[in-house]
């Protein structure tokens, strides 16, 4: 659903290759994926642990403070962050713009979205485990979507 992986790839590939290297997604490997595919979702995500099985893999390998950490989804990119949080009015008013349809109610609880945006905001250790912003930002995505398509 999302377009920045092909723009990734071609930045890092151009980027490398100015330094005469071959840069490569390993984990993009057809046969990779198809496995992973056919992986049981409890290994995916075990009692609220997501990415369980590359987890479990590198036990003992690397320390268990880095292993366990669940911090790398969402807003850890910092103009991510800066831009969820300076353009507070403009994603607000989009869930606004986009909540008067029955059928995009149906799909969403609009009068959750605020509250979401201020913990996403806030940061806290306590939330970030549940908060989810990388759907989040799909849903802002939908609704972008939406009210593009209906302009």
């Amino acid at each position: 659903m999302l377009d920045h992986l092909p723009q990734r790839l071609e930045y890092c590939y151009t980027a490398a290759a100015q330094y005469g290297m071959e840069y490569r997604y390993p984990l993009l490997d057809t046969d990779l994926v198809e496995t992973c595919l056919a992986f049981p979702p409890w290994l995916k995500q075990h009692h609220g642990k997501n990415r369980y099985v590359f987890r479990q893999a590198i036990r003992g390998f690397v320390p268990e403070k880095i292993r366990d950490r669940d911090d790398k989804s969402g807003t850890t990119i910092p103009q991510t962050y800066y831009s969820l949080v300076t353009e507070r009015e403009a994603i607000l008013e989009l869930i606004r713009s986009c909540s008067g349809p029955d059928f995009l109610n149906e799909i969403f609880d609009f009068s959750r979205f605020p509250q979401w945006y201020e913990r996403l905001v806030k940061r806290a250790p306590e939330d970030m485990n549940y908060l989810m912003p990388g759907a989040f930002y799909d849903y802002l995505m939908i609704m972008l979507y939406y009210r593009e398509s209906n302009e």
